[in-house]
């Protein structure tokens, strides 16, 4: 082993210097083709190093066993001073690549030395081609770490390939910058000649990620350069539909309003089993879906997806009534069809505007199934139930008897609940129909007629008595009969019944 390459190992600092002071042969190789210099930067000798760089005999090409050069080895061994020494010397070999894939540039990147970067830039002759250990352009690094004068110092050359993908990660650089929500950046890459037409396997382009992120200007300079260019785009990518539901699906509601309103959107497609309209109501814009509402055709609003849902059901989840009288209006609805195994009248009523159930009864009489039932409850019951005075008494209007004389499971018919909440009108116009069943008890034991002379009805108890199938013996669960009452209270006009 030569001398000197002791006194390094060693680290011997003064017997170094009397060795290169005597003008011994600095160059000398070891079997790894390494020098003093190389050797006084892996031993971390940076000074020994500074000292050689200012003879003139020193050979600046030197490439070791692992195919580093001076530079490679400063900037490896963290010494980006020395590094930059290297280069000011006129260091030719700037683009040297290691055996494992390294150059310059790319470790200065990973290490963040942005003097090594900027200097680096002043070579004419810098490989801007350089693709990394992980397929990397310099540009793509640059925008990865948001070094926006690298960036502009890149794109000022004219040979690089800004369009390069990354095929482990599918990713160009522009698509990095729309990521990065860059858009000022991905604008002027475009005005470069970045390829905006580019579509992965994860279905991600540039268009529709920059509809995600709600990029608009970015969305304005792609939709004017299609528009004035023959560009071949894959119908995905600027379909408009898919481009509404990316937008819809980040919560950009003016863009997917823009969407709407600027393109002639096509109000019949089906998106991954929904309608756009569907769509929309599930992320509650319901501005929008007015508007679907508005221009959409019969079929489409009334479209059932695979959950047996369409629009009508998830307006009335969201309890958005003025969209479901949008629908009535236009009549896109079917009266008898069941929503979510509720038919439509029983959503009308959870609605609690009467004036919109009574417009559904009053534009469909001719065809409503009158015979529908919601949790053991009659329309008519529930309809009561919901204290809907007049919309009751529109469907007693329009009952059979059996319908009429239906109990639910708490034994109560409509006469019953009529008593209970006091419809002593509606009462009067149950009291209308034939072969009613006058003599039922509800689930206490007590019949219609006492629970009428226990409120002092005495008229529609008198109709109640007049009628001649009445059990006027009938008593309460306290044994009271009606004529104890009626005795008790002296009332004339329903003596002479008994």
């Amino acid at each position: 082993m030569n001398e000197l390459f002791d006194y390094i190992k060693k680290k011997n600092i003064n017997k170094i210097f009397n060795y290169l002071n005597s003008n011994q042969n600095i160059n000398l190789l070891n079997d790894k083709n390494e020098n003093a210099f190389n050797l006084c930067i892996q031993n971390g000798i940076p000074n020994v190093c500074y000292f050689l760089l200012q003879n003139e005999k020193l050979n600046l090409e030197v490439i070791d066993y692992d195919k580093n050069s001076y530079l490679l080895l400063a900037l490896l061994n963290d010494y980006p001073d020395l590094a930059l020494e290297i280069l000011n010397k006129k260091f030719k070999n700037i683009n040297q690549i290691n055996k494992f894939n390294q150059n310059a540039f790319s470790i200065s990147l990973q290490k963040n030395y942005k003097s090594i970067i900027q200097k680096l830039f002043t070579y004419e002759y810098l490989d801007l081609s350089y693709i990394d250990i992980h397929q990397n352009t310099i540009l793509m690094n640059l925008i990865k770490i948001q070094n926006n004068e690298g960036i502009q110092k890149i794109l000022e050359k004219k040979e690089i390939n800004i369009n390069y993908i990354n095929n482990e990660t599918e990713e160009n650089a522009l698509l990095l910058c729309v990521k990065n929500r860059n858009e000022k950046l991905a604008i002027q890459l475009i005005e470069h000649g970045a390829s905006f037409e580019y579509i992965n396997n994860k279905y991600e382009n540039v268009y529709l990620l920059a509809i995600q992120y709600g990029l608009e200007e970015l969305i304005h300079k792609i939709l004017h350069l299609k528009n004035n260019f023959d560009y071949k785009f894959e119908d995905l990518i600027f379909n408009t539909e898919c481009a509404y539901f990316y937008a819809l699906k980040a919560g950009h509601e003016n863009l997917c309003k823009n969407i709407i309103l600027k393109k002639k959107i096509n109000f019949e497609i089906i998106y991954q089993d929904n309608t756009l309209l569907i769509e929309t109501i599930q992320r509650n814009m319901f501005s929008l879906a007015y508007i679907f509402i508005k221009y959409g055709n019969k079929q489409y609003i009334e479209y059932n997806n695979k959950e047996n849902k369409n629009a009508l059901t998830y307006i009335f989840e969201k309890k958005e009534y003025y969209l479901a009288l949008e629908i009535f209006e236009k009549k896109c609805y079917h009266i008898n069809k069941k929503l979510n195994n509720k038919h439509l009248l029983f959503w009308t009523i959870d609605t609690q505007i009467e004036k919109l159930s009574l417009k559904i009864l009053n534009d469909n009489l001719d065809i409503i199934d009158f015979n529908i039932y919601h949790e053991n409850d009659s329309i008519l019951h529930y309809a009561l139930k919901n204290n809907m005075k007049q919309l009751s008494l529109k469907i007693i209007q329009n009952l059979d008897i059996e319908m009429m004389n239906y109990k639910n499971n708490k034994s109560d018919n409509a006469l019953f609940i009529c008593i209970h909440l006091e419809y002593y009108d509606l009462i009067d116009k149950i009291l209308d129909f034939e072969d009613l069943d006058i003599n039922s008890i509800n689930q206490y034991g007590d019949s219609a007629l006492i629970l009428l002379i226990h409120k002092k009805q005495y008229q529609l108890s008198e109709r109640l008595l007049q009628n001649k199938a009445i059990d006027k013996y009938h008593s309460t669960l306290n044994g009271i009969q009606a004529i104890d009452i009626i005795n008790e209270n002296n009332i004339d006009s329903l003596k002479k019944y008994f």
